[in-house]
């Protein structure tokens, strides 16, 4: 991956239902001998934007930048509907566009209430079921494979499954979203 010395290195999204708030998390990297000035443009298609902001970058070092807003009334996220959202995130300096970058996320709050596991304030049942990628690794069979065993595990009442033991290949994530 070919990247500027000021590069976008990380995006962390957190959606609260409880809150009717949208924070992220930009981590900015600055791989250069001198600090830079970027100007950092975040939001969200189909829903609300950030102030933009100014952040000086040491050199060879990074930046973290916090932004929280308020977002009355964002399409859920749920089982029955994984509506995802995508976060755009622009880092410039200088009148150029270092890196634009596009994060997938669902505004949905997971959270326990002494026994209970509750989503976006609904107390759920969480039958789930765990196993292991079948198949090689060829990507358009990898994710026919994956559209079919979360079919079946659909058609079973899971509403969640295990993926554990080792990385799987990111096609099973991707239909999983």
């Amino acid at each position: 991956l070919a990247r500027a010395d000021v590069y976008i290195e990380d995006v962390f999204i957190r959606p609260s239902v409880r809150k009717g708030t949208l924070a992220a998390e930009v981590t900015l990297r600055n791989l250069g001998a001198r600090s830079r000035e970027v100007s950092l443009a975040v939001g969200v298609e189909g829903g609300p934007s950030f102030e933009t902001q100014t952040v000086t970058i040491p050199a060879g070092g990074s930046q973290t930048v916090g932004l929280s807003r308020p977002w009355e009334k964002p399409r859920l996220w749920t089982p029955e509907d994984p509506h995802l959202y995508r976060l755009s995130t622009a880092a410039h300096s200088d009148g150029v566009c270092l890196e634009k970058t596009e994060t997938r996320f669902g505004f949905r709050e997971f959270w326990t209430d002494g026994p209970d596991l509750v989503l976006n304030g609904t107390p759920m049942k969480f039958l789930a079921t765990a196993g292991h990628p079948r198949g090689g690794v060829d990507p358009a069979v990898a994710r026919d494979e994956a559209l079919d065993l979360y079919k079946r595990i659909r058609q079973a009442g899971c509403v969640a499954m295990r993926l554990h033991a080792n990385i799987w290949p990111r096609q099973w994530y991707e239909v999983a979203d």
